[in-house]
């Protein structure tokens, strides 16, 4: 969800509630108003996995929010991003830029697990955690750097891309991280 309430609303509470029971994993935008506001609704809901922006070194934007202390802070790529407004090609920087390309990489690792699943490299178990908001939070912890409070979500931190990798390893990294 790239968008944020200043407060909690209820019928987005039911929404996130049926989402959650359904087994649909939900990621908002944290907010885009540095360390003046906090995180923004829905994204500071329990059910949701908050995303925080950085650049493509990972170096967290000024218009995060505060890292908050024994929660996760996950960030990703969500400035720089090429944008065509009114007729001109511009760079657009945000958090609801890096909530898309958070979904993106779960719903790619979400795709090997399941493939993994399916060929028996990874069992049924596994693959049921990997598709719930705490599982996934786990992946992403498990493919994070901490950088500057935020967790900055890399999944070639695996070496997913490695020559040398092999579905094996990345399967083993999946079973540990999900244990």
């Amino acid at each position: 969800m790239s968008f944020g309430l200043p407060k909690r609303n209820t019928r987005i509470e039911k929404a996130i509630a049926d989402a959650e029971y359904a087994g649909i994993i939900l990621f908002a935008a944290a907010s885009n108003y540095g360390g003046n506001k906090y995180r923004s609704f829905p994204a500071s809901d329990s059910k949701v996995i908050c995303m925080h922006v950085t650049d493509g070194e990972g170096v967290p934007d000024g218009m995060n929010p505060s890292p908050l202390d024994h929660r996760d802070n996950f960030s990703t790529l969500g400035a720089g991003i090429e944008s065509n407004w009114n007729g001109k090609t511009v760079c657009l920087a945000g958090t609801s830029f890096s909530t898309p390309v958070a979904v993106g990489i779960a719903a790619n690792t979400l795709a090997f697990v399941k493939g993994q699943v399916i060929d028996g490299r990874l069992n049924e178990s596994d693959g049921r955690v990997a598709h719930t908001c705490d599982g996934m939070r786990k992946i992403f912890l498990g493919m994070s750097q901490r950088r500057h409070g935020y967790d900055y979500v890399v999944p070639w931190h695996w070496d997913w891309f490695a020559e040398e990798a092999t579905v094996d390893g990345l399967c083993h990294e999946l079973r540990k991280t999900l244990r």
